[in-house]
């Protein structure tokens, strides 16, 4: 099974401890992504590796770390799961 939708997303916290967290996004962020392909382009923030993916699902993952830890955006990646 893989999951197009599905990201890892590093925090690090002050003292530079990391926390790699995974999560799936729901249908509702899925749409918006493609929404925002399908008006924008390739070039445009949509899709399944725009910033509008990797701004959800760092807020889905930042529910799950201490609050002391912050998204390293530019390292969030989609995942395949097997």
């Amino acid at each position: 099974m893989t999951d197009r939708w599905t990201y890892v997303v590093p925090f690090v916290d002050r003292a530079g401890d990391r926390h790699m967290i995974v999560v799936t996004l729901a249908p509702d962020e899925r749409r918006d992504a493609l929404m925002h392909l399908a008006l924008r382009g390739p070039d445009g923030p949509g899709g399944d590796d725009g910033l509008i993916v990797r701004n959800y699902a760092s807020r889905r993952a930042a529910e799950k770390v201490p609050p002391d830890f912050v998204p390293l955006y530019g390292e969030i990646e989609r995942v395949v799961l097997h």
